[in-house]
């Protein structure tokens, strides 16, 4: 089993998109859970791609085919992971990449897993202008907003959602949760919103914010 982890994410770092479905489809015959092959198997390789990326040690390019190498994982595996059978919340989740910041890959696990901790999500894609995540809060009564970013470049972004969220009317009853390569716990305190390093991290949060139990050991799996 973990011969077939250590596959595929040496698929998805080297951008091989036929190895990374080879190994899903391996470690789900194994009888590995599809969530615990997102958590264990595409979520750290995420966070090594963001490092290396703001360490400059890889480039866009380079990011982008492994993005796309992840991303055919996730199509193979969401549809096993958000079934029918998923409990409905109700709580509405906005998710967005903020301005200027286009990658995807982050924010697709994050509503993934949402979706299969039963939270209805809003995605409104990537970069997503500070006002219309107002915009979508007010129009889905939205009580928590999760913004992510990958590039250190966008940060500003990052901050001046923020900063149009915290003036908007209402705001009081909105939580925000921020993720993404460029920020961290210091960020986050620095501008009063919670950060998530991951996307099990932000469907805790989120259950927190409904004050609903974190999700049980087994459920990370």
């Amino acid at each position: 089993m973990e011969e077939k982890v250590h596959c595929l994410k040496q698929g998805v770092l080297s951008g091989d998109r036929e190895a990374v479905c080879a190994a899903c489809r391996e470690l789900l015959e194994a009888g590995m859970p599809p969530q615990k092959i997102v958590r264990i198997g595409l979520l750290p390789c995420m966070d090594t791609l963001g490092r290396q990326l703001a360490r400059r040690e890889k480039f866009i390019p380079q990011i982008m085919m492994s993005a796309r190498a992840a991303q055919s994982g996730i199509d193979l595996l969401s549809p096993l992971i958000v079934g029918t059978d998923v409990p409905s919340l109700p709580e509405t989740v906005v998710l967005g990449t903020v301005s200027g910041d286009i990658h995807t890959i982050g924010k697709t696990l994050v509503s993934i897993m949402l979706r299969s901790a039963g939270f209805r999500v809003v995605d409104l894609g990537t970069n997503v202008p500070p006002e219309k995540f107002v915009a979508a809060v007010r129009e889905t009564n939205a009580r928590i907003v999760a913004i992510s970013a990958m590039l250190t470049t966008t940060i500003s972004g990052m901050k001046k959602t923020i900063r149009v969220l915290r003036e908007a009317e209402g705001n009081e009853r909105w939580h925000i949760i921020v993720g993404g390569a460029p920020v961290n716990g210091r960020f986050a305190r620095e501008h009063n919103v919670e950060y998530a390093a991951d996307a099990v991290e932000t469907v805790n949060l989120a259950l927190k914010a409904c004050g609903i139990p974190p999700l049980p050991k087994e459920e990370k799996m």
